[in-house]
């Protein structure tokens, strides 16, 4: 493996989230996809206020088993760090809408976004001061407020939506 672009070295998984290494739930995982090296985990701290969802793990982060760990690194989280003092592993937590790389590192389908879904929504049901979620990405953005979700924000609909968990 090449350069790694975050600071994967100072990463731990938080207790409270170690079963999703060991999921099962779709044909994403290293368990029936040879694509797949690890289930990439979350970054971050449950206790904070800030939630990034990403759209699908990439090459990094399937090399290094950490979300965000690419060359998006730096201009999504180490801006946060750098410009307004984030401290990324207590102020925030990022994760993936799913939490393997694809198949054939193509988009997963509606079916295995909904079955990795319960991931998120347990992240999401356990962070008592989450306070914002920052969707990155069309993916990331329709997965927690609906497939109109991209269409309604162009035609300036603007307001508060609410968390669709996958179960309704």
């Amino acid at each position: 493996m090449n350069r790694v672009f975050a600071p994967v070295d100072q990463y731990t998984v938080d207790p409270r989230l170690a079963f999703m290494k060991d999921c099962t739930r779709c044909k994403l995982g290293p368990h029936a996809n040879e694509d797949c090296k690890q289930v990439v985990m979350p970054v971050g701290s449950l206790d904070a206020e800030i939630l990034v969802i990403l759209e699908n793990p990439g090459f990094w982060e399937n090399e290094t088993g950490f979300t965000l760990s690419g060359p998006s690194y730096h201009p999504l989280v180490g801006a946060m760090v750098k410009h307004y003092g984030f401290d990324e592993l207590k102020d925030m937590l990022r994760t993936n809408i799913n939490l393997c790389i694809p198949k054939g590192k193509t988009k997963p389908t509606k079916l295995q976004m909904r079955q990795c879904r319960y991931n998120l929504d347990f992240i999401i049901d356990n962070m008592p001061n989450l306070k914002l979620i920052i969707p990155v990405g069309r993916i990331a953005l329709q997965a927690i407020e609906g497939d109109d979700a991209v269409l309604s924000l162009r035609v300036g609909r603007p307001g508060r939506r609410e968390y669709i968990y996958a179960n309704g």
